[in-house]
């Protein structure tokens, strides 16, 4: 796909959205990658900590995958709509 071609396509999903939020996210998204900064250095400590350890637990494996997560949700949802029900 041309530069061309994504530009149209990004103009029409802009055009066709009447959805403000998403509008305002998409700005202020590309004003970030126009002002040419490093995401990283706006996060916080905090957050970047938060990445770190994250990252440092996926080296050591301790992760759950998503299908496993979503099979437990669906799981409990199931669970807290039969009780509500009842």
């Amino acid at each position: 796909m041309s530069v061309a071609e994504v530009k149209n396509n990004l103009i029409l999903k802009v055009l066709q959205t009447e959805d403000k939020a998403v509008l305002e996210y998409l700005t202020e998204y590309f004003q970030s990658l126009l002002a040419e900064k490093d995401w990283w250095d706006e996060l916080t400590l905090a957050q970047k900590a938060f990445i770190e350890r994250s990252s440092q637990q996926i080296d050591e494996g301790k992760v759950i995958p998503h299908a496993e997560v979503r099979a437990k949700m669906h799981e409990l949802l199931n669970k807290r709509k039969e009780m509500a029900d009842a």
